[in-house]
């Protein structure tokens, strides 16, 4: 037992320092090829592969495995992935979206294990003062699009991450999932307050094709205000979009529904 414990630890260290050791140039090409042969399993048919032999979806698993496990050890090795650019990886299917403070980038993949139910992989990479750090965002079919800081009177640092996920054919989730990195950890931030509860994300789901036919659905997303004071969030009647919004105003240390805000 002891033995392989051992063997364990050494296969990490030595895994960490290949890693290190590699361009982020090398390391998003790796990461890449991971992403290429989980696209090349989901769609593999037995004429090319004896599927007899080999376990599709196992194979896919173990590359999803690959591709989360590399991604953490180098924003552990290498924070200067932070700010890399990585139009290679983009290319590949990768979602990266960066703060606006370059304090926090979120990864987002699809995982080809979904069906109508798009099934989706995030990591966060953040700042502290010793480095960055890899969070691993376990609820999985998000995909994170877009993110923005908030910076509250108290000085703290909010970060409000932008989603959508593939329910169905035909249902679309949006969402806005708040974050504050304390204590050199990354955490849910419950700044969405109305006059009953608290949370830390807020999400609706709508029917895609119905809004896509609807000439008078102006738009889907949630949207901020250009000074950041205002959060709007859409209005849905049944699986219905309507261009009616919640408004929730920020008042320099949460966002606060208010019923009478435009």
């Amino acid at each position: 037992m002891r033995c392989s414990k051992a063997i364990l630890i050494i296969i990490l260290l030595l895994s960490n320092y290949i890693i290190k050791a590699q361009t982020i140039a090398e390391a998003e090409q790796q990461m890449a090829s991971y992403l290429h042969a989980m696209n090349f399993w989901r769609y593999v048919d037995s004429d090319s592969i004896d599927l007899d032999t080999v376990d599709q979806y196992d194979s896919i698993i173990a590359y999803n495995e690959k591709l989360g496990s590399y991604l953490t050890s180098l924003i552990n090795t290498q924070p200067e992935i932070l700010t890399a650019k990585l139009a290679v990886l983009q290319d590949a299917g990768m979602d990266i979206v960066t703060a606006p403070d370059s304090k926090v980038r979120l990864y987002s993949w699809d995982t080809q294990m979904g069906g109508t139910m798009r099934d989706y992989a995030n990591i966060i990479q953040y700042a502290t003062q010793n480095g960055t750090k890899a969070f691993e965002e376990t609820e999985g079919g998000v995909s994170f699009y877009s993110i923005y800081h908030i910076k509250a009177q108290s000085k703290k640092n909010y970060y409000l991450a932008i989603y959508n996920a593939r329910l169905s054919t035909k249902l679309i989730e949006e969402g806005v999932k708040a974050y504050i990195i304390e204590d050199n950890e990354l955490k849910p931030a419950n700044i969405f307050h109305t006059p009953s509860k608290t949370y830390n994300t807020i999400s609706y789901s709508y029917d895609l094709y119905t809004a896509m036919n609807d000439d008078e659905v102006e738009g889907t997303d949630i949207a901020l205000s250009d000074d950041y004071n205002k959060l709007y969030i859409p209005i849905i009647e049944g699986e219905h979009m309507t261009n009616r919004r919640l408004v929730y105003v920020f008042d320099g240390e949460k966002f606060v529904f208010d019923k009478h805000a435009k």
